[in-house]
């Protein structure tokens, strides 16, 4: 499936196509825990979500971001920054395009969530990496599930890429998984929310 982004300031004559504007602000500057949807995790009484994790707080670039059950510790929180810009995004060329804002994703030593090597292809892996304000250092989030076992989940689209922030092989037992970019999908794996605070089982 063909997925297509533009930035806002592309003349839209030039897309050849209807505009559709509509924004979900659902993010919010500020230090998060950013958690899945994966079914084993929703549906599975007493089974702790996973968070996006720096492993063994290993905070220098090119470090693979993982899925990791979730914990109150530093290595699981993110800082998230509205930079401003937006972009527009459709999944196919038979969809609206709709306006999104940009975010950053970032740690407290100031690397980001980074799409590595600028990969524009399915299982390009997420890593760390300084933050230079690169697309693929840039987030999009478009909302779709409401209330799923008491939360609202998104996708997490990459503006280089735009493909969505999702966990490589989540059937595995021990939850620990590298996080990749993939084709926006269904997959309760490409499906995110967040909170102040880590979500307790």
């Amino acid at each position: 499936m063909k997925r297509l982004l533009a930035r806002a300031a592309v003349v839209l004559a030039a897309l050849g196509t209807t505009v559709v504007v509509s924004q979900t602000p659902a993010l919010a500057d500020g230090a998060w825990y950013i958690w899945d949807a994966h079914s084993s995790h929703v549906d599975a009484p007493g089974v702790k979500p996973t968070c996006v994790d720096v492993p063994n707080s290993n905070f220098v670039k090119n470090t693979v971001v993982k899925s990791y059950p979730c914990h109150p510790v530093a290595n699981e929180r993110w800082d998230i920054t509205h930079t401003n810009n937006q972009a527009y995004w459709r999944l196919s060329g038979n969809d609206p395009w709709q306006l999104y804002d940009i975010y950053t994703i970032d740690t407290a030593n100031n690397q980001c969530l980074t799409d590595r090597n600028n990969g524009t292809t399915n299982g390009s892996l997420v890593i760390l990496y300084d933050c230079n304000g690169g697309s693929n250092q840039e987030w999009l989030q478009k909302k779709m599930k409401t209330n799923l076992g008491g939360n609202d989940y998104y996708w997490l689209i990459n503006v280089k890429s735009a493909r969505c922030l999702a966990i490589l092989n989540p059937v595995s037992s021990n939850y620990v998984n590298n996080l990749i970019q993939y084709d926006c999908n269904t997959g309760q794996n490409e499906l995110w929310t967040w909170s102040a605070s880590a979500p307790a089982v």
